[in-house]
């Protein structure tokens, strides 16, 4: 999947919340990951919950980094999750993740706090 950065000054503002939101997901320490200290390796092959945020984090960041006249490939950010954590990412939650990203970026998909 390909993304396009935001330009628009206000949804870049509303993504790095959005983006915050995520991160705290991941480091919640009510989440079971966190009470168990596990790592992200291990709590990406257990966790649903815990790719999601992964996913949605990490393809948020790559957005967000990206230069807005360059488009961010989804398929590089998997790589790199698969490269750093050496698993095999979840396919059909990364497209769910990237889903979710591009619906925000075009505005068919509010973005609650």
């Amino acid at each position: 999947m390909l993304l396009t950065p935001p330009t628009d000054a206000a949804l870049r503002g509303l993504l790095k919340l959005k983006l915050e939101d995520y991160r705290k997901r991941k480091t919640d320490p009510a989440q079971i990951w966190m009470q168990k200290n596990m790592t992200q390796q291990r709590s990406h092959n257990l966790f649903p919950a815990f790719r999601d945020a992964f996913y949605k984090t990490e393809i948020l960041e790559g957005v967000l980094s990206t230069f807005p006249d360059q488009i961010l490939d989804t398929e590089q950010v998997k790589d790199k999750i698969q490269a750093e954590l050496e698993v095999h990412a979840d396919k059909s939650a990364f497209e769910n993740a990237g889903a979710i990203i591009a619906e925000y970026l075009n505005g068919s998909h509010g973005i609650t706090l």
